[in-house]
């Protein structure tokens, strides 16, 4: 019974390692996820997520999840996608925080992104619009 224990305690490790990743273990296909921090305006990519091993139009689904300051609270939220030359991608509204990127944003070697959200105080207030930079993201195959 130890054994069982500690040989699911390590594949529970293993599991929440590959999330950032993607690797699949056990036969499960884990979706990669990229994690963003959005501060107010400002949308950067977060340190301890890898950004690394992303291959133009290689990639399987890839999600994207964002740790929101408090300024976007209450606020319908979506992810905007652009390709370099700025042609806009299908728009992903989020659910959790979170969103899959649109395959057209993948086929290439960098897309940018970038959160937009909207809010209204009150029935007869207009809406609120909050939207952050565009964060280039590079696909380069895991060279800086």
């Amino acid at each position: 019974m130890a054994l069982f224990i500690k040989l699911y305690s390590i594949k529970s490790k293993l599991q929440q390692k590959s999330k950032n990743i993607g690797i699949p273990l056990g036969g499960d296909t884990i979706m990669r996820t990229l994690r963003f921090i959005v501060d107010n305006v400002t949308i950067k990519q977060d340190p301890s997520c890898d950004f690394t091993g992303l291959f133009p139009g290689k990639n399987e689904e890839v999600r994207a999840e964002f740790v929101l300051s408090s300024e976007w609270s209450n606020t319908i939220k979506v992810a905007a996608f652009w390709s370099m030359l700025d042609k806009e991608y299908e728009p992903c509204k989020l659910v959790d925080n979170s969103c899959v990127i649109p395959e057209e944003a993948l086929e290439r070697a960098a897309f940018k992104i970038q959160l937009i959200g909207k809010r209204t105080r009150a029935v007869y207030d207009a809406p609120i619009m909050i939207h952050t930079n565009k964060l280039t993201i590079r696909q380069t195959g895991g060279k800086r």
